[in-house]
């Protein structure tokens, strides 16, 4: 109780199974690709990057396309990568986001339509995520 008095509450208990994206195309090739090319630790990272941020808009009563939030925390620090970094001269969230644009826009089909809106829209969530 003294830590209410604080501030500080219990944090709510999640299901895992409960928060995990939908096995679209998009997630499942979004992790081939940082599998490929990003180290475990970085990979691990980005999966959790998605459960707190999924678990806070959860408890926030904040609605998130999951599947939009999934790839974006796949791609968001994909600029940090050797490899990756060899190519381009910007700074790393702009190397993410522009390569999750890329991604989206190579991999949208009609039933998985990721041009327009939702492409924009994952490029700004990574570009400006140190912000």
């Amino acid at each position: 109780q003294g830590l209410r008095k604080l501030g500080v509450n219990t944090p709510p208990t999640f299901d895992l199974k409960s928060l995990e994206p939908k096995q679209s195309n998009f997630v499942v090739r979004s992790i081939e690709i940082i599998k490929e090319l990003e180290p475990d630790y970085l990979f691990n990272h980005n999966m959790r990057a998605y459960y707190f941020a999924l678990a806070y808009s959860i408890k926030s009563d904040i609605k998130v396309d999951r599947e939009l939030l999934f790839v974006a925390a796949m791609f968001h620090d994909l600029g940090l990568v050797e490899q990756v970094q060899e190519e381009n001269t910007d700074h790393f969230e702009l190397v993410g986001a522009r390569k999750a644009y890329e991604f989206a826009l190579e991999y949208s089909t009609d039933d998985e339509d990721w041009t327009g809106e939702r492409a924009a829209l994952l490029h700004e969530a990574i570009a400006l995520h140190t912000s």
